[in-house]
């Protein structure tokens, strides 16, 4: 029997700005952080389902965008776009 893996995703809600030439996120500090588990075979609609529910958003007036940065990505880059079930899966 294959045991399913569970992963840690720290989601935090904000949003992007740019300025000065550099992005920089601004953490809504009232919405905060949340840690999400994600298990092997959920699709990008899981995840964003699942954020809207822990962030208890109302999907007529707010949307949910999936992005990230990496550590050594140069401040002028934009941020990466998590937009498809080809961004979520991975092998293990």
């Amino acid at each position: 029997m294959k045991r399913q893996m569970m992963r840690q995703l720290h989601a935090v809600y904000g949003e992007w700005l740019l300025k000065d030439g550099c992005w920089n996120f601004v953490v809504d500090h009232f919405k905060g952080a949340r840690m999400l588990f994600l298990s092997e075979g959920l699709t990008h609609a899981d995840i964003v389902a699942m954020a809207q529910e822990d962030y208890n958003l109302d999907m007529n007036t707010e949307s949910v965008e999936l992005t990230y940065s990496l550590q050594q990505m140069a401040p002028d880059l934009p941020p990466i776009h998590v937009s498809s079930d080809r961004h979520v899966w991975h092998d293990t």
